[in-house]
């Protein structure tokens, strides 16, 4: 598996219903969920990522075809494992995980 690389380290991670299990680094491309634009340097779950699709549910849609890396689940959960993250805590969780994308 390739180890996720950031150019310009940037974070996004869903509030509510991550699945930890399927978060990739986006490598290429931009898509948008209701009013936020995901773009190279997020990180997005794995229902937004599809090569060649252009929408998805939930109001998803790629202006482009968007590739990502898949990130180490043993990594991610030992990232947002390392404090307390509870609900309310995303913000909390997402800088521990920008954190630890700039170290790679």
């Amino acid at each position: 598996m390739m180890t996720p690389r950031v150019l310009e380290p940037r974070a996004a991670l869903f509030q509510t219903g991550t699945n930890l299990t399927s978060l990739f680094l986006l490598t290429h491309g931009r898509c948008t969920m209701g009013l936020t634009t995901y773009t190279a340097g997020d990180i997005v779950g794995a229902e937004l990522l599809a090569e060649g699709v252009r929408s998805w549910k939930h109001d998803v849609v790629s202006l482009e075809r968007v590739e990502g890396w898949m990130l180490s689940t043993k990594e991610v959960h030992a990232v947002l494992q390392s404090g307390p993250v509870a609900k309310g805590a995303a913000r909390d969780a997402q800088r521990r995980l920008v954190t630890w994308l700039e170290a790679v």
